[in-house]
């Protein structure tokens, strides 16, 4: 007896049940029925009716468009193979059959068709016993045409689940997207969308940008690599450092962090030809960074603290070079004149300024800068600054 019948409302369920008896000449009108998605999750005998071949034969010619419908009539078939019904998954699972050909179908140009088949390709994914990613890897999940539909949210979800996809411990699911150039896509897709100025794609450029955090939390040796070698990191960065967008730029400073918590060494490293382009290229927009560590008057905005976690890390990559070149621009003093500055009261901007002042004095291989602080007398500043700050 399905839930509605139990609590005794008066609804079309019981139709339900007797359209469970036409087989799957009756699947279009269980799908448009009013009362389906109440059904799908309490009616047992409807969710033995949906683990049939046939049934589910069908509805994947919905979910991938093999046969006409409506999206309601899509959307529907999707809940069903979206339900977490174990006899579905385990059908699914024995017939790769029915993975390949969503896999097969998708396409970037129709997209509540692609959103659908994208959604079963992720619920399965991250299902028990599931060997779906072993159909992505076999059937070469299209990521082109993924990159193009990124302002979708299944599509972000998929590509966030499958590069925290693990097997036996191992993130298989980022080793083969580091294989399918993943980050050159993201990379080429924030410089595309960087061309179209103030016209750009808010919601794509906001999923670009965590599923570079979503890298980072990993930390894949292989995904490094691509952020410390990749040439397009120049035209990126000219993307960013020359928009007039600020919600565009907060984004590209977003995913410079990300990338910067891939180059931290543990050891002193002196050579230059051996520092990651994406610390490098930096330099070259030295100004830029200057200009708002320079701080006078005013809020601290969200540029400006996102800005000195990219000098935190700078520093904390423990390259002689970059230290130096952080020496020869002063951003440290720059940084000691906010963090005492009465003219902002930005917490976070201040904790980041201690964070790298402890850096610097307890960390090995920086030891420059915490020398060169206190020979241009940063104790005398600080004795300085605590008797001012009695005054107030």
């Amino acid at each position: 007896m399905s839930y509605l019948e139990r609590s005794g409302v008066k609804s079309s369920g019981v139709s339900v049940n007797r359209l469970i008896k036409g087989g799957v000449n009756s699947l279009k009108k269980i799908l448009n029925n009013n009362d389906f998605s109440n059904e799908l999750y309490y009616n047992r005998h409807l969710q033995e009716y949906f683990c049939r071949e046939e049934i589910i034969t069908q509805l994947i010619s919905y979910i991938c468009g093999i046969e006409v419908s409506t999206e309601q009539l899509q959307n529907n078939a999707t809940r069903v193979l979206c339900n977490n019904l174990p006899k579905i998954k385990d059908y699914l699972f024995e017939k790769n059959d029915f993975l390949t050909a969503l896999i097969e179908t998708i396409d970037s140009e129709n997209t509540n068709t692609l959103s659908c088949i994208i959604k079963v390709i992720d619920e399965l994914l991250v299902s028990s016993n599931s060997t779906m990613f072993q159909v992505i890897v076999e059937q070469e999940l299209p990521i082109d045409e993924l990159m193009k539909c990124l302002d979708i949210d299944e599509v972000y979800s998929l590509l966030n689940d499958l590069l925290r996809y693990k097997e036996q411990e191992q993130f298989v699911g980022i080793e083969w997207l580091s294989k399918q150039c993943f980050i050159d896509k993201l990379l080429n897709v924030f410089i595309q969308q960087g061309n179209y100025g103030d016209d750009y794609d808010e919601v794509m450029i906001y999923n670009v940008t965590l599923l570079f955090q979503t890298i980072s939390i990993i930390k894949c040796v292989s995904i490094n690599l691509q952020f410390n070698t990749n040439e397009l990191i120049k035209p990126f960065y000219k993307t960013i450092f020359t928009s007039t967008s600020k919600g565009f730029v907060q984004n590209g400073l977003d995913i410079i962090l990300s990338m910067l918590k891939g180059c931290t060494n543990d050891q002193i490293i002196i050579e230059p030809e051996f520092v990651p382009i994406c610390l490098n290229e930096l330099i070259t927009y030295s100004d830029y960074i200057t200009h708002h560590l320079k701080y006078n008057n005013g809020n601290i905005t969200t540029e400006r603290i996102q800005l000195i976690g990219i000098v935190q890390s700078m520093i904390n990559s423990r390259y002689q070079s970059i230290l130096q070149f952080i020496l020869q621009s002063q951003w440290i003093d720059y940084c000691i004149n906010t963090f005492y500055s009465y003219e902002h009261v930005s917490t976070i901007y201040r904790q980041t300024i201690l964070d790298i002042l402890n850096s610097i004095f307890q960390e090995n291989g920086i030891e420059c800068l915490g020398l060169e602080l206190l020979k241009n007398g940063l104790i005398q500043r600080m004795i300085k600054e605590d008797e001012k700050s009695e005054e107030y």
